[in-house]
């Protein structure tokens, strides 16, 4: 029953502490402009261009909030296909799909981030090896949990 789940959710006190630990990095983290309220609805592509629309939300936060939306967004709707596709084969191939657009979200990110850090990373902090990679793992860490 979800009243269940839900009453297991509010006693899960590791669970509220990561959760209480995002909203932390969502109000102080100023990594970048972020949009703010990324989905796919707000992102227009075509085979020449991509467009990111109604950017009223934006601020400067966490750079993982912006990924973790999309991530999320897609998340919601690989699990709606469970009961909207009902045909399997659909449902699997859509599902493998959206996973692997996932998968190339956070692939190409992480290049064109890797690929602008050493074009204009000029400081002696962002230099220090390995420093780059906690980065980003840390961006994925807080993508992960926005996303969820």
């Amino acid at each position: 029953m979800i009243a269940d789940k839900v009453e297991e959710i509010w006693k899960n006190d590791p669970l509220k502490l990561e959760v209480a630990k995002l909203k932390e990095g969502f109000l102080t983290h100023a990594q970048a402009l972020i949009h703010g309220d990324l989905h796919t609805g707000s992102i227009m592509v075509t085979e020449e261009d991509t467009k990111v629309i109604d950017p009223e939300f934006a601020f400067y936060g966490s750079i993982g909030f912006d990924i973790g939306a999309v991530i999320g967004n897609l998340l919601l709707s690989l699990a709606s296909h469970e009961g909207h596709t009902l045909d399997w084969q659909e449902r699997t191939k859509y599902q493998a799909y959206l996973l692997k657009m996932i998968e190339q979200i956070w692939t190409y990110f992480e290049k064109e981030f890797r690929d602008l850090w050493e074009k204009v990373s000029k400081e002696r902090m962002a230099v220090i090896p390995g420093y780059l990679d906690q980065y980003l793992l840390q961006i994925l860490e807080d993508t992960a949990g926005y996303a969820g």
